[in-house]
């Protein structure tokens, strides 16, 4: 089964954020509303993907199979833990690296299949232009 960029941008924020919480992307994705750290991450992860990617809350809920309703609950959640500077200060980290992973996506199966495609050994980023 082929993702498309917007699930494959969800993926993408979910294990990064799975990563770091100790979490599934698998859980976090699962149906089941899950115990805390399971919903507080995939808030987390709505949440970067509502205001890092610019996703309507019915794109979030649709790539993260909820309700834009629950979406909407998630972001609510998430804006009113960030009054606590620690919880907000970690926010900001997690938002730069998906902003860098948001601008860097669109080009990357370009530029590799580019590279190891062509015939001689040094590949160049010009060449891939």
């Amino acid at each position: 089964m082929t993702l498309t960029a917007d699930q494959q941008m969800a993926r993408m924020i979910s294990e990064f954020v799975g990563g770091l919480t100790g979490n599934t992307s698998e859980a976090m994705f699962g149906k089941a509303r899950g115990v805390t750290p399971v919903v507080r991450a995939r808030q987390v992860s709505m949440y970067l993907a509502h205001i890092c990617c610019s996703y309507s809350l019915a794109r979030v809920g649709l790539l993260f199979g909820r309700d834009k309703s629950t979406v909407g609950h998630a972001v609510h959640a998430i804006e009113d833990l960030r009054d606590d500077a620690e919880f907000d200060d970690w926010m900001c980290g997690l938002e730069e690296a998906v902003d860098v992973m948001v601008r860097l996506t669109p080009n990357t199966s370009t530029l590799l299949s580019g590279m190891w495609n062509r015939q001689d050994d040094q590949p160049t980023v010009a060449s891939l232009r």
